[in-house]
């Protein structure tokens, strides 16, 4: 049931997306299996499960990477199963990649500069001066990441930490109301971890979240309910202290 307190308007209903029955085959396999969800609007929600469980497949079901077999999409109440990804970026949707998805020879700020340019993905419009507004968008993209006193050094003299932080920064400026961030913390030392798990921390709750992630200690420091995968399909789903002492996740994750 969806949690009074987690709503942030009137606008649009308490479950910002809900998936309704998704399958998802390659073949014969079957990557997902009828999973069904819905994500409270300002909500921290984690996907976890062991590799090859259906979560990074399920995040290209959602954010339009791929179509799904069968089921369905709605987010802000709207039926999104078969919009492009681009069209599903125009309604608020952001996501971040397992691997960084960076012009390594643009500036940390040019990089910002194409998500935050209302002209952004029109040929060479979007390499235009941006406006005022969007310049402010820029720079508050950026501080908001710690990333401001770098905003002049190309993006491929960034630490790898850096740069995680930058594609949050490129999410940001898209001004999302819900960004998938696709195991953000991957490859990070725990200091670079940490500095990662405060500026999610900090971040509004007029943005959703979706988190893949593996670290365990940020998942249960983070999110407000966590969904289990196995297999394609969902074995728990619930408030984390409810998850991490269930017995199914036990023996399938989390180990007995």
């Amino acid at each position: 049931m969806p949690r009074a307190d987690s709503a942030r308007g009137e606008k649009f209903p308490v479950d910002i997306l809900r998936l309704e029955n998704l399958h998802k085959h390659f073949g014969g396999i079957a990557a997902l299996n009828g999973v069904s969800l819905a994500v409270d609007d300002g909500e921290r929600r984690a996907l976890i499960g062991p590799n090859g469980a259906g979560k990074t497949t399920l995040f290209n079901l959602i954010s339009g990477e791929l179509p799904p077999t069968t089921g369905r999409i709605i987010y802000r109440a709207q039926n999104i199963t078969r919009l492009p990804s681009h069209r599903r970026a125009a309604l608020g949707m952001a996501r971040t990649f397992q691997r960084n998805n960076l012009f390594l020879g643009l500036s940390v700020w040019e990089n910002v500069r194409l998500a935050a340019h209302p002209d952004k993905g029109a040929g060479v419009r979007a390499f235009a001066a941006p406006n005022g507004r969007a310049r402010d968008l820029i720079e508050h993209s950026l501080a908001r990441v710690g990333l401001h006193e770098q905003r002049d050094m190309p993006a491929r003299n960034l630490s790898y930490g850096e740069q995680r932080q930058l594609e949050l920064a490129i999410a940001l400026a898209t001004q999302p109301n819900m960004i998938l961030l696709d195991e953000p913390a991957a490859g990070m030392s725990p200091a670079e971890t940490q500095r990662l798990m405060g500026i999610v921390r900090e971040m509004p709750r007029d943005i959703t979240l979706l988190i893949i992630e593996h670290d365990m200690d940020l998942i249960f420091a983070l999110a407000d309910r966590i969904t289990v995968l196995h297999y394609g399909e969902v074995i728990a789903d619930g408030e984390p202290y409810a998850v991490k002492n269930d017995a199914r996740v036990k023996e399938a994750y989390l180990g007995t």
